[in-house]
């Protein structure tokens, strides 16, 4: 299973949703799904620009836990 990290993350940085729309020019409702885990899939250059901005790596914002 993978755990999202995102808003975690953005908590940590200070940040809201919408501020990091704005600096990663994403899809407010895109990054909303994605972090309220309604949306499964997102592109790798997406990540890339995430993870600029929050200053973190992919290993940071995606989590992989076994599942029993």
């Amino acid at each position: 299973m993978l755990e999202i990290k995102l808003k975690a993350l953005l908590v940590d940085s200070n940040m809201t949703l919408k501020e990091l729309s704005k600096r990663t020019g994403l899809c407010y409702v895109h990054l909303s799904r994605f972090s309220s885990g309604k949306r499964k899939m997102i592109a790798l250059e997406d990540l890339r620009k995430i993870c600029d901005v929050l200053h973190c790596q992919i290993s940071d914002f995606i989590i992989f836990r076994k599942e029993n």
